[in-house]
């Protein structure tokens, strides 16, 4: 029914962003893209895409895409079960915020990926916007702060990743010495993830009434450079408590707000599908999350 190239391109541009960036993945011309896609739009007789930058699916659109993914699963596992030894691994995709990942999921992900010999994508962004990769049919699973899911999704409350506001104790010497206030906040390098992280802004907020566009601020958009800036005097910043529990004994961390911890919900959302292997991972993924995340 469908032609595969132009169904891979509509996939690659919305996964890249971009013509180009899919042409050169395709390894075809940006022109052939393009006519694969118009071709596509006209079987369809809407459009497909929204043209800006970066390229999104329309609401067509997406819903083809999740089609096409669908599709591409349950091809595959039937092929995997039907003709044993068939080299046709599974590929899921996962969108998830980089502390789930680096704290708890990877494990789980990798665990699985050497049990079952599946593929993954991953889709990092954060957790207040993994749901858009559902959305629009890039992802299979997203794990999201947001509870209410999407049509044709189901949503599983995995329990809380609990964070605090901590620094090294080299750098509480040199700016907290006399005192964790307003005053020294503002004064202390803040580190923070990313234009989208507003994780410590609201933690000081609500805690102190201090707000973050008041700080000095470093950007830092890599998990494990962040824990290890902090470690290494660089700026204060909010650890989650995996990480806080595995530094706070060796005395290389000092809660700066004792007791007080910023408790973000997290939420499992998948496919409604019948892919055994899909809820094979959800359900480690959930059991998973039993051991680590706090229940509220």
């Amino acid at each position: 029914m469908f032609d595969p190239k132009k169904t891979e391109a509509l996939m690659e541009v919305v996964s890249t962003g971009s013509f180009e960036a899919a042409a050169k993945r395709l390894n075809v011309t940006t022109s052939a893209v393009s006519q694969r896609i118009r071709s596509l739009e006209a079987k369809m007789g809407r459009s497909l895409l929204i043209r800006s930058r970066p390229c999104r699916p329309t609401d067509a659109g997406a819903k083809l895409i999740s089609h096409f993914n669908k599709k591409n699963a349950m091809d595959k596992e039937f092929l995997k079960n039907f003709l044993q030894g068939a080299n046709e691994r599974l590929r899921i995709s996962i969108a998830v915020n980089n502390d789930s990942l680096s704290n708890w999921l990877l494990s789980v992900i990798a665990e699985f990926v050497y049990k079952k010999d599946i593929l993954v994508s991953l889709i990092i962004d954060d957790q207040d916007y993994t749901l858009g990769s559902l959305e629009s049919g890039l992802a299979s699973l997203a794990v999201s702060s947001k509870q209410d899911s999407i049509s044709g999704c189901t949503s599983t409350y995995l329990g809380c990743l609990q964070y605090r506001l901590a620094c090294s104790g080299v750098f509480f010497e040199k700016f907290f010495k006399h005192g964790v206030n307003v005053q020294s906040l503002k004064k202390a390098p803040l580190l923070i993830f990313g234009i989208k992280d507003r994780l410590q802004s609201d933690f000081l907020f609500s805690q102190l009434g201090l707000l973050q566009e008041a700080c000095d601020c470093h950007y830092i958009p890599s998990s494990e450079a962040y824990y290890e800036s902090i470690l290494y005097g660089v700026g204060y910043g909010m650890v989650p408590e995996p990480k806080y529990r595995k530094y706070y004994p060796r005395g290389e961390l000092v809660d700066l707000c004792p007791g007080e911890t910023s408790d973000i919900p997290l939420y499992l959302h998948a496919w409604k599908s019948q892919i055994e292997l899909h809820e094979e991972l959800c359900s480690a993924i959930v059991q998973a999350s039993h051991d680590i995340l706090k229940k509220i």
